[in-house]
């Protein structure tokens, strides 16, 4: 889990916009090639299955509910983030005693996992997963709505608006461009804009 001094030097908490977190227990997240502790650089297609592990344990929240969150700050790039934020993944009614079992994230996916997908000569970007908590009487659902489209995001300004709680568990990763990406935006439907595109990119849209 990421301390909240890392997420602060990593400009994470300055870039997510509402971000209020009560840090408690411990926390990990692991796709299929393996884990990583919080900065990593992965492959991108590492990332382009969901999590295979999401780990969460902390004393007393036997009976606690919780949304996961993935969020990228860096849409496009970290320079301009004209896109900020653009949002990977959505899981809500996730139980305490399935994150303390450590497998596969099991609950009520809200919007369906899209791994790393950075741009050409976009340089790093921070994948961002947030662990907030889900009182009784909240809406995650609501988020279908407020993340559609995924791009140009506030999800912790959107997370309170659906009565989530404060962030109680985050890490992240940074990944950057290879060629497996232009599949991924082909997949989106989505042509990044020309400073950003791939040399086959620019072949198909000369």
């Amino acid at each position: 889990m990421a301390t909240i001094d890392q997420l602060k030097a990593a400009g994470v908490v300055e870039d997510l916009e509402g971000f209020s977190a009560s840090l408690a227990g411990s926390f990990s997240v692991a796709f299929p090639g393996g884990g990583f502790a919080p900065g990593d650089e992965l492959p991108a297609p590492q990332t382009h299955v969901p999590p295979s592990a999401v780990s969460y344990k902390a004393e007393g929240n036997a009976s606690m509910m919780y949304t996961l969150i993935m969020t990228d700050p860096d849409a496009p790039d970290r320079a301009t983030h004209a896109f900020r934020e653009f949002v990977h993944f959505v899981v809500s009614d996730v139980t305490a005693e399935s994150l303390a079992a450590g497998g596969a994230p099991q609950g009520t996916v809200v919007l369906d996992y899209l791994g790393a997908g950075c741009p050409c000569k976009s340089g790093l970007h921070r994948y961002v997963f947030l662990l907030f908590e889900q009182p009784e009487g909240s809406t995650p659902a609501s988020l279908a709505a407020a993340f559609e489209g995924r791009g140009g995001k506030k999800v912790c300004v959107a997370a309170k608006a659906a009565g989530l709680g404060p962030v109680v568990a985050s890490t992240f990763f940074q990944s950057q461009w290879d060629v497996s990406i232009d599949a991924v935006h082909a997949a989106m439907g989505w042509l990044p804009p020309a400073e950003f595109r791939s040399p086959t990119q620019e072949a198909a849209n000369p």
